[in-house]
């Protein structure tokens, strides 16, 4: 998900504000068992497939 806004200052200049987002509902993405017979851990699952939530901001001036 992106939000963005455009402020001109002038006609040729020009400020735009964004924040995106990645995983915005933070989801748990379970990821794959342990499959070593051998492994204490056996069908266990320890970890998490995909990112964590991660928002970034960003400004770009344009003249």
């Amino acid at each position: 998900m992106a939000l963005s806004r455009t402020i001109a200052f002038s006609q040729s200049q020009n400020m735009e504000l964004r924040l995106e987002t990645f995983n915005l509902l933070n989801n748990f993405n379970w990821g794959s068992p342990i499959v070593a017979l051998s492994s204490g851990t056996f069908g266990r699952i320890q970890t998490q497939a995909g990112g964590p939530r991660i928002l970034q901001f960003g400004i770009k001036y344009g003249f």
